[in-house]
This record gives structure tokens, sequence and C-alpha cells, in this order.
């Protein structure tokens, strides 16, 4: 398969580290705008080259009005029946291409970091609601309860946001759901801190769209967007500057080797599973020592 990274880079909106940041609900509006359809440029590169798999940016629409995220701007993101979506759907039509989207939404009053799942005829497929919130955006955004993993023509997909895969739980669960190839859409990658053990640990693809930051290039430890393949090698990095379509061509069938030896061998009966009572687990830990 055939998977392309959109790499943009940020504008304004996403200037995190400037103290003096502060915009109007206009000027927001126009950045929002600018940024998404940065992104729906870089998609139409992709049309008539045949990709399998193009994956964005974390929140390609994201909007803030002050130095910090406030809950009213959660006020500010649209509803899924916005021109934005109808543009993505065009564009992973027009690419031939399933199409993984980083997209804030709004729904029921609660606003959402999300990745939208679009099928190679634009079919909205999809909603995977970022689970694990980092910093400030829990002022804004609701978690998720429920992770994504989606079969294609080409094989099985997990997706995450940013933040997801810091924990090596996210991973290891899309992997034992059959995921072949994760992605992740995320402002902040780092490869060689956790991305490549990702990929080893679950004998599976990882791959993360990367933005480069408002305010410069991307420097250590984070890294350009990226593949890594189940040893741990990286086939494809982008640039640390400027936006870019990388792509890479990988057989997702290497990975049903790796995963004999790094998911077969589990004992799962020895590990901690969820809703573990602590007071119990420190009387385990006592057992087992005496």
């Amino acid at each position: 398969m055939k998977i392309g990274l959109v790499q943009t880079k940020h504008n304004a909106m996403y200037d995190f580290l400037n103290p003096e940041f502060t915009l109007t609900s206009d000027q927001c509006r126009f950045l929002q705008e600018q940024q998404v359809r940065q992104n729906l440029q870089l998609l139409q590169q992709a049309e008539r080259r045949e990709f399998d798999l193009l994956v964005t940016t974390e929140c390609i629409n994201y909007i803030r009005t002050a130095d910090s995220n406030r809950a009213e701007d959660a006020l500010l993101y649209p509803t899924l029946d916005c021109w934005e979506i109808e543009a993505l759907s065009h564009a992973a039509r027009c690419a031939g291409s399933w199409l993984v989207a980083g997209f804030g939404y709004r729904e029921n009053g609660k606003a959402y970091n999300a990745a939208l799942v679009f099928d190679r005829e634009g079919e909205l497929r999809q909603v995977y609601r970022k689970t694990h919130l980092a910093g400030d955006e829990s002022k804004v955004f609701t978690p998720g309860n429920a992770l994504c993993v989606q079969q294609a023509d080409f094989g099985c997909f997990g997706v995450c946001v940013c933040w997801d895969m810091q924990f090596p739980e996210t991973a290891r669960s899309m992997a034992l759901m059959g995921a072949q190839i994760v992605v992740c859409l995320t402002w902040g990658w780092e490869a060689d801190l956790y991305g490549r053990a990702r990929a080893y640990e679950n004998g599976i693809f990882a791959a993360a769209a990367m933005a480069v930051p408002a305010w410069g290039t991307i420097e250590s430890p984070r890294t350009p967007s990226s593949v890594i393949a189940p040893n741990g090698e990286i086939p494809a990095c982008g640039p640390h500057d400027v936006p870019a379509l990388i792509e890479c061509k990988l057989d997702l069938s290497q990975t049903s080797l790796y995963r004999s030896a790094r998911i077969d061998g589990r004992r799962p009966e020895l590990y901690i599973e969820y809703g573990f009572d602590k007071a119990n687990l420190r009387e385990k830990a006592k057992m087992s020592t005496s």
C-alpha cells in the first residue's frame, strides 16, 4: 500500500509560545480557514498518484482567541454539516484514497478533537474522538471513550491523535484489534522517543503526520512526519522546515512475522487490567515479595 502524510506549516493561530497572543474572532476565522485550505492544497497534490491512505495533522481547523484554551472557544467549532467536511470528502474522492483528517467539531453542546475517516468514495466512515487530552485542551474538548480501527481494502489501520500515542496501551490495543499500521495525527511527534517503540513492540507499522510549528522549524526531540517499520527503521521522513506531502510504499504483510514474535508470546493473565483495585494490587505485590 502507499501512504501519504500531509505535513503543513502552522500559522499564527498555533503560536503557543507567544506570550502576547491575542486575536479577534474575525482574525481567528481567517486563520482557521487559511489552515484548512493549506491542507486541501496539499491533498490536491495526491490526485492521480495512487495513494491508499492519506493522513493530515491534528485538528486542521484549530481555533482559539487567547494565549491559552478557553471554554468559550468550544462554541467556535463547526458541526459536521460544514463546508470543510464536504471539501475533505471531495479531496478523498478526487485522490481515490482513504483519508484520515484531524478536525475539531461540535455536537450536542460539546466539542471534540477528532479524526475523520473517509473512504475512497469520500464517505465518512468513522469519527474518532481523541481519548487522551493534553495540557489545557480539556477546557475546550471532551475526551472520547473508544479506540478506532478500520478495515480497508489494502489492510487494517488504527487511528490516534497526538497525546494518545504517548500511552503504550493505545497502540497495543489497536494491534490486538487487528491493526497492521497505526497512524497518528499530531503537532508533537517524537519518533526516536516512543514512535519506534510503538512500532517495534507491537510488530506493526506506525506513521505520523506532524506540523511545522509557527515559531520555526521542527527541533529535537521532535521529528518531522515519518513512517516507522515493525523493525524500528524509518523508511520515510519529511523535512524539518516546510510543508510537504511525504509518501511511502509499505508491505503490510510484513507485520505477520513480527506480530508472531511480539504479540503471540504475551501472557495477559499476568498483566493489570483496567479498573484494578489499587489496594488489592499493593497486597498482591507484598505477597510476591514475601
